[in-house]
């Protein structure tokens, strides 16, 4: 299992620029227009189909290949399999698990079989047949594997499920410690996300390899979109006033994390999504793990751009409009 120590093998790696790593997407899908959500969307594609969480609306859609509803569960309560102070989707090989207050595990046909109730994470993965909550456990990265079946009943943990683990923390100006801030398995590694400076780490086989590059810093220009929690790489965000605000950065200092998140892998390429003051536009770098070379693509779009994800070649785009309310769109990737 994954830890991030002193006895690992760590080797890092300066990205250097390379303008000619090419990138298109093109627009294969709006739900614009087709389909009606409230506050805010999250989408994730498995199993054949388009898995869409309609946070606002507490119910999870299922979409075929032609964008038509062949799916529909969830409803609002506290009660097993339903949904209630929920933030994103979590797709695993063989579960679809909404990611809140616990962590609500259905299969792919909607039906209810458990429920994970340890609320501080950085990772949720599927691993030989269970399912894997990571836990950062102390300072130097360690993690605290929970293991649990694909119904979410507990084997053999030794911490109370009320204790939830240790939860990572901030430090102001910290630049001697990696803080880790979100885990994905990618095949039979593990990429890494850290807070801070732009770094993150892919760990094989016992060694980790961090890749940074050189990244002008972004100071927030408004405090009116602020983390203020991250649960498996989820960021919730509220509106911060007074001595909130002051208390806020002083905590944390006044700079944006470089990397606002790891949106997926496509061939030999790695996209990290980087920090940006424009909510309409989505900045990230194409990395080629071969070559050891980056390119920043920028786009901007009419909208706000909430959620960026990657599923093989179709990156999903969550929008939300000041018109028509949360909308996604599909794109066909292209290297």
């Amino acid at each position: 299992m994954l830890a991030l120590s002193s006895l690992m093998l760590v080797l890092q790696i300066l990205l250097t620029n390379n303008d000619e790593l090419l990138f298109t997407f093109n627009l294969k899908y709006s739900s614009k227009n087709h389909h009606e959500f409230y506050s805010d969307v999250d989408v994730a594609i498995g199993n054949n189909t388009i898995f869409v969480l309609d946070i606002g609306n507490k119910r999870v859609l299922g979409l075929d290949s032609n964008y038509n509803t062949i799916l529909s569960f969830g409803k609002e309560g506290n009660g097993p399999g339903e949904l209630n102070m929920i933030t994103n989707l979590i797709l695993t090989e063989h579960r679809l698990i909404v990611n809140g207050f616990s962590k609500q595990i259905f299969d792919f046909k909607g039906e209810y079989l458990g429920q994970i109730n340890y609320l501080s994470s950085v990772g949720l993965i599927e691993e030989n047949g269970k399912l894997v909550l990571l836990l950062e456990s102390d300072i130097s990265g360690h993690f605290n594997p929970l293991y649990f079946d694909l119904e979410g009943k507990d084997i053999g943990n030794q911490l109370a499920a009320h204790q939830g683990g240790y939860v990572s923390s901030r430090k102001k100006n910290s630049e001697s410690e990696l803080k880790i801030r979100h885990v994905e398995k990618l095949n039979n590694s593990y990429i890494i996300q850290y807070f801070g400076r732009y770094m993150f780490g892919i760990t094989t086989n016992g060694t980790t390899t961090l890749y940074n590059r050189i990244y002008e810093r972004k100071k927030y220009e408004t405090y009116d979109d602020l983390v203020f929690a991250i649960d498996n790489g989820q960021i919730l965000t509220k509106e911060l006033y007074g001595e909130a605000l002051e208390m806020y950065k002083k905590k944390f200092g006044e700079y944006r994390d470089d990397i606002s998140g790891i949106i997926g892998t496509i061939s030999n390429c790695i996209l990290i999504l980087t920090s940006s003051n424009n909510q309409k536009f989505l900045k990230f770098d194409m990395i080629n793990l071969t070559t050891r070379t980056y390119r920043e693509f920028k786009y901007k779009f009419e909208d706000k751009v909430k959620r960026v994800k990657l599923f093989k070649d179709q990156m999903i785009v969550s929008f939300l409009s000041d018109e028509t309310g949360p909308y996604f769109n599909i794109y066909k990737i292209e290297i």
